[in-house]
């Protein structure tokens, strides 16, 4: 359900990319803080979150992603609208040249918790308290991927869309599988943060050089 309302925020309402990252806070983090009540859990246990330090595997992953990231978009970028895209992210987020930063800073470090935080955090482990941990695992990142194919959806063609869509569950599956390894979701928020901060470099040289 919070999914669907946060697909319905990001792609009817016609606000900025604050309000809407405010009202994802607000649906995602109040799904999470709900369940830890209702359970009588702290939302550090709900959320699988410690304080272990980052292996050097960790290390080497986050710099793959990063690098793995940047070299998909120099295979694809003549598969994809980049004019739309940059359009899109000026009219529709309200991005400009003078907030982005902030935005992009926004996403790299927070946004990429609060989405681990939901995804692989508070719906694997709900899953996985009821014996279900496979099941959680694919559920957690369909909906990941359907959650960002529908903010995404008018920047591909439709082969790209399909292969954006099939790569975000897979990368999904993936960041489980850092999460569970390293017992311990800051192992794979670092790693979507890695994620997200090669996105947000292609991002940048589009709107500054497009």
């Amino acid at each position: 359900m919070a999914v669907i309302v946060m697909t319905l925020i990001e792609n009817h309402l016609k606000y900025g990319y604050w309000f809407k990252s405010f009202m994802k806070i607000i649906v995602f983090g109040g799904s999470i803080f709900l369940y830890s009540r209702f359970y009588g859990k702290s939302i550090l246990q709900t959320l699988n979150i410690n304080r272990k330090k980052p292996s050097h595997k960790l290390i080497i992953l986050m710099a793959g992603v990063y690098a793995i990231v940047i070299v998909g978009y120099l295979l694809l970028k003549d598969h994809i609208d980049l004019g739309t895209i940059r359009q899109n992210l000026m009219n529709k987020e309200n991005l400009t040249v003078h907030n982005f930063y902030w935005i992009f800073g926004y996403i790299i470090l927070f946004n990429s918790l609060l989405e681990e935080s939901f995804f692989r955090g508070f719906i694997y482990h709900s899953f996985k308290e009821e014996g279900m941990s496979r099941a959680g695992m694919v559920f957690g990142s369909v909906l990941f991927s359907l959650y960002h194919i529908g903010i995404m959806s008018s920047w591909f063609n439709p082969l790209v869309f399909i292969l954006a869509l099939i790569s975000l569950t897979v990368a999904g599956i993936m960041l489980q599988y850092v999460e569970i390894r390293n017992d311990n979701l800051l192992a794979s928020y670092l790693v979507h943060g890695c994620a997200n901060l090669a996105i947000n470099t292609i991002g940048t040289l589009m709107i500054l050089f497009q």
